[in-house]
């Protein structure tokens, strides 16, 4: 079947996912930088990352495209990390994450 995560315009073919990378990285270094000294209140951070990174990779999980998937999570925490939020600020949300990455490969027999 191969992969179905490419979208054709004429003859213009692309994935929505990348475009979703580079926006989230840009979309977070903005945030990021605007809430540096919020960082310690989760509700300055987590609230808003999560919601709307959380959705962009929730979108990409639907699809199905576990890979992607991997990477954006690891773009949101990444940029998290990098900017200073503690730890223990994102302990139970990488471990819901890596619940979720690891049903997600144990439910495809291809991955």
């Amino acid at each position: 079947a191969g992969n179905t995560n490419w979208l054709s315009i004429g003859s213009f073919q692309f994935q929505p996912s990348e475009a979703i990378k580079v926006a989230l990285v840009i979309w977070l270094g903005m945030l990021l930088a605007q809430k540096k000294d919020h960082l310690d209140d989760w509700r300055h951070v987590l609230v808003p990352v999560f919601g709307v990174g959380g959705t962009a990779v929730m979108l990409v999980m639907i699809r199905g495209d576990l890979g992607t998937t991997v990477i954006l999570a690891g773009i949101l925490f990444g940029s998290l990390f990098f900017a200073g939020v503690k730890l223990r600020m994102l302990a139970i949300p990488l471990g819901i994450g890596a619940l979720g990455a690891l049903a997600a490969a144990m439910a495809s027999g291809n991955r």
